[in-house]
């Protein structure tokens, strides 16, 4: 078929879906549904189509009809806020709370400025069963405007980068006193478990000199889990752009909350302190869950000049070892790749398994390490 006739049958099909809501106007839902449902076969892979077959259907309290058309929209179209929404409408009025709080939720992380919807969260919300409250998480993290940590940060620019070197470089994330406050905390292990000395090899298979980690109790520092909870956004964001070149039409939700709900569940909330001696390292990691967040929020807390904090480890056996190293002042922090790098070969984009490293420093060293996941 070609483009103008596709452009043909398309207008033709929007037409009589005008006919259709014309028919519903009349109190006439039987032709509507009937015109509706031609439109519908004759233009599957039109979403427009799909999702006024869909609201028509509804009308007519046809409601498997509507839920099968809204369900190929948001397999077609991952993003589409005005299909989760409308499916979420559509299970309210069967008294599906449970399901329709989730697919609200899913439409207001997609859009988080609407208000309406907001609000209309809230009031579904109260209508849950007792039991059904264990299953859906209370809403504690209303959308807010960007954190001023991220507000005035290129997401083109630093995911631009991230694909040239596998991390995104933030500098000044954090103040003097802040980093001087967190670093104080590993000494006095406030929030922190003990202090443990981490041991490893590096990519060649040679014995460390491991820095020294403590890991968070059962909830995080307030300021991390602020930090983490402000960076998310931005991390959703790169990670978004990333899916978007590989074709992957899925999305991460925008905010920290959503995707400890999209993850199921939630448990100990994970971040650690590095602490460096000159000459040490942190022994090579990767994350292995496929499920994981792909990207994590390292924090250089100082004190001390600019220096090498972080590498990216391609060790493939039977291949060369390749190294990405980052620089980084006191206050700076990264977005990094911890499971895999976008990266763009012979202008063919895919991902690249990586591990990381941090150090050897050549002075005392703290570094915050802040996965977006819950253990």
């Amino acid at each position: 078929m070609s483009r103008k006739e596709v452009r043909r049958e398309r207008r033709r099909n929007e037409g009589a879906m005008d006919e259709a809501f014309a028919a519903l106007e009349r109190g006439e839902g039987i032709l509507a549904m009937r015109i509706a449902r031609r439109a519908r076969e004759a233009g599957a892979m039109n979403i427009r189509i799909l999702l006024d077959h869909a609201r028509i259907a509804r009308a007519c309290r046809q409601h498997e009809e509507a839920e099968q058309s809204l369900r190929a929209v948001i397999a077609m179209a991952g993003n589409c806020k005005e299909a989760y929404q409308s499916l979420a409408e559509l299970q309210a009025d069967r008294g599906k709370w449970v399901q329709a709080v989730r697919l609200l939720m899913r439409a207001i992380e997609l859009d988080p400025a609407d208000d309406n919807a907001q609000a209309l969260l809230r009031t579904w919300h109260e209508q849950l069963p007792a039991e059904a409250r264990e299953v859906v998480p209370t809403i504690e993290d209303p959308i807010e405007p960007p954190s001023p940590r991220i507000a005035e940060r290129d997401p083109a620019a630093l995911h631009e980068e991230m694909v040239e070197r596998g991390f995104a470089l933030l500098h000044d994330l954090c103040t003097e006193q802040e980093c001087e406050a967190l670093r104080a905390t590993f000494g006095s292990g406030d929030g922190w478990d003990r202090e443990i000395r981490m041991s490893g090899t590096d990519a060649e298979g040679e014995a460390l000199t491991a820095c020294r980690a403590r890991w968070s109790l059962s909830t995080l520092p307030p300021f991390v889990a602020d930090l983490r909870r402000a960076l998310y956004p931005l991390a959703a964001e790169l990670s978004n752009r990333t899916r978007a070149l590989l074709g992957d039409k899925k999305t991460y939700p925008v905010t920290h909350g959503g995707w400890l709900r999209h993850r199921g569940g939630s448990g100990r909330p994970a971040a650690r302190l590095l602490a460096f001696a000159p000459g040490e390292v942190m022994p090579t990691e990767r994350t292995e869950a496929r499920a994981a967040f792909p990207l994590r929020l390292l924090v250089d807390l100082g004190p001390g000049p600019k220096a090498d904090s972080l590498a990216l480890v391609d060790a493939r056996p039977g291949r060369k070892v390749r190294k990405v190293q980052a620089r980084t002042s006191p206050g700076d922090a990264l977005l990094l790749s911890c499971r895999d790098r976008p990266q763009s070969v012979g202008g063919v984009f895919g991902l690249q398994l990586v591990q990381w490293s941090c150090g050897p420093f050549t002075v005392e060293r703290v570094l915050l390490d802040v996965p977006f996941d819950d253990d």
